[in-house]
């Protein structure tokens, strides 16, 4: 059954809308023509506007994991974000790395990799484990990119004397 709105009485519709001078411009108009999707991807959903919907899964792993664990599965998302997979070598580099400072690695390792797999953030794959959704992989190696050192090569680098 359709409502009748009368002149002197707001709209309900409107209402919920925010004032023109509030609401966000749109990405395009229909006179620009073909939209390009990238461009609003990385824009969008990857720029700020989509910072406080993505940052979400940073604070449920910190919420829901101890310091320990939170900080290995951190290790592997960013591991999994920059280099694509968290391969089988990276995992026994991160235990490498690890098994100094914190007990029984091996099983924090795999406790981390199932709340990962169980919670969406990342999906069994041939070489490993991979983001199980490309937009929050891509955000994930937009934090991480520049200051990830591979797993590997960290570790080789700790073998020869390197840094940690």
């Amino acid at each position: 059954m359709a409502t009748t709105h009368f002149k002197n009485q707001p709209n309900p519709e409107s209402a919920r809308r925010p004032p023109a001078a509030t609401r966000r411009p749109p990405v395009f108009s229909a006179r620009d023509g073909d939209l390009d999707l990238e461009v609003v991807y990385r824009t969008e959903l990857l720029g700020p506007s989509g910072e406080s919907d993505l940052a979400h899964y940073v604070t449920r792993l910190a919420e829901g994991l101890d310091n320990e664990s939170y900080t290995i599965a951190m290790e592997i998302l960013a591991e999994a974000a920059v280099q694509d997979v968290f391969t089988a070598g990276a995992r026994r580099c991160l235990e490498g790395l690890y098994s100094k400072v914190l007990p029984d690695i091996p099983d924090r390792i795999k406790d981390a990799l199932e709340v990962l797999v169980h919670d969406g953030y990342v999906e069994v794959c041939g070489g490993g484990h991979r983001f199980a959704s490309r937009l929050l992989k891509d955000w994930w190696a937009a934090r991480f990119r520049d200051h990830h050192a591979p797993l590997e090569s960290r570790f080789s680098d700790r073998g020869r004397g390197g840094v940690q």
